[in-house]
């Protein structure tokens, strides 16, 4: 079997449909891993997360997900960024699929605007009466009225045109666009600003992330850690250097709050000013909420809470790991996956779907000889046998135990 096939099966797997999902006369389930998230935003009692594998919306009344993919109406299941316009509604941006809108009145998707098709849609910003989308070449705006893209523009005072757009805020008049290549800003009451000239600009920065505090201050991710920007002499500055910066976060008050590589986060008092902020370690932070009672994050492996209660936080979702599917076996009302064909790529071991949708992942942390698990077949007593990429084989046992068989005990030594 061929791992497209394989993709394409896992992912579209036959079953009756999900009672969450708008699935119309379908009879598809799309199951997708989402733990990877790209982007979040709080709505109320809801978080919304954009993921590797679709929409997660978390409902903080029930605390209970709920998931949408492209079977929903999404433009396409690899969703990068989140906004939302004045009237309430939810834009997506998805990689190279184009732009969604959820309708919160009904909870339905529109048909996806296909104007940005081929394009990462990196960050959205709702502002009035359009949406500024910040793709892999430049920014758009969209204007949400008319459903219809007004202009683009494309080189950015002295950036080099087409750069990747990382990140986008607002403060009175003034749009910051955050790039892979450096910084701009511009007056949004000028003419023209498809014009480069009407662009303040440094380059030279790579931009991870970008926020504005209440004064219009931006503080600037980078991989050195935060910069500022002091209005009266025209001058970036180095305003957080102990470390890497990967997000940057409003805490309630108001103070900015950033994620550092290491897992620790810093609160910053004054400018050049940051205080380490009491906490769990958390790594690989892609994201931060903007002014809740806690603070959510956004990592590669899921959604995280800290300052509140352990009784708010979300639970863990039970699924795969990553959307990647190899190998497949039936066995009983149970799915097994492989996630690898070999040890070419980044392993995540073997997922095991149950008859309730949820999702188990065994791997070395859970008892098994390796991450690399490329192959399955199952015996004439129902077990389940799984070939690893160098470590032997090991055959599922009644009760759930595994046998490990390898050069040290069988006759794999011959």
């Amino acid at each position: 079997m061929t791992i497209l096939t394989a993709v394409l099966i896992a992912t579209l797997f036959l079953t009756p449909p999900r009672a969450d999902a708008q699935s119309g006369d379908t009879e598809w389930a799309a199951f997708t891993s989402m733990r990877q998230i790209n982007d979040l935003l709080v709505v109320g009692d809801r978080v919304w997360v954009a993921t590797q594998g679709g929409v997660l919306r978390f409902d903080r009344t029930t605390r209970e997900y709920t998931r949408f993919t492209r079977l929903d109406g999404l433009a396409g299941n690899t969703i990068l960024s989140i906004a939302q316009d004045s009237s309430g509604d939810l834009w997506f941006g998805s990689d190279g699929k184009g732009l969604s809108r959820m309708n919160v009145q009904t909870g339905n998707f529109d048909p996806p605007f296909l104007e940005f098709e081929g394009l990462s849609i990196n960050v959205l910003l709702a502002y009035r009466d359009r949406i500024f989308v910040g793709t892999d070449r430049g920014v758009s705006v969209f204007l949400i009225e008319k459903e219809e893209v007004k202009e683009t523009y494309r080189k950015l005072g002295n950036i080099l045109s087409d750069t990747a757009v990382t990140s986008l805020a607002v403060f009175r008049q003034e749009l910051w666009v955050g790039t892979a290549e450096g910084l701009a800003w511009a007056d949004l009451g000028q003419p023209n600003l498809q014009d480069p000239d009407s662009w303040q600009s440094k380059s030279a920065i790579s931009v991870r992330d970008l926020l504005l505090t209440n004064r219009g201050d931006p503080i600037i991710a980078t991989k050195y850690g935060s910069i500022s920007y002091n209005r009266l002499t025209n001058r970036l500055f180095d305003d957080f250097t102990q470390e890497p910066v990967t997000a940057v976060g409003v805490l309630l008050d108001g103070r900015p709050i950033v994620a550092g590589e290491s897992g620790n986060f810093f609160r910053r008092d004054l400018p050049r000013s940051w205080t380490r902020v009491p906490g769990p370690i958390i790594t690989d932070v892609r994201t931060l909420s903007r002014r809740d009672g806690g603070l959510w994050m956004g990592t590669g492996s899921g959604l995280r809470l800290i300052g509140l209660p352990q009784e708010q936080r979300p639970p863990l979702p039970r699924e795969p790991a990553a959307n990647r599917f190899f190998e497949m076996k039936l066995l009983d009302d149970e799915l097994w996956v492989a996630s690898v064909p070999n040890d070419q790529q980044e392993s995540f071991g073997l997922y095991q779907k149950a008859a309730d949708d949820s999702w188990t992942v065994h791997d070395r942390r859970s008892g098994m000889p390796i991450d690399d698990l490329v192959s399955l077949e199952t015996d004439a007593a129902g077990r389940l046998w799984v070939g690893t990429w160098g470590s032997g084989v090991s055959i599922r046992q009644p009760g759930n135990d595994w046998l490990r068989m390898d050069q040290s005990n069988s006759i794999l030594a011959g």
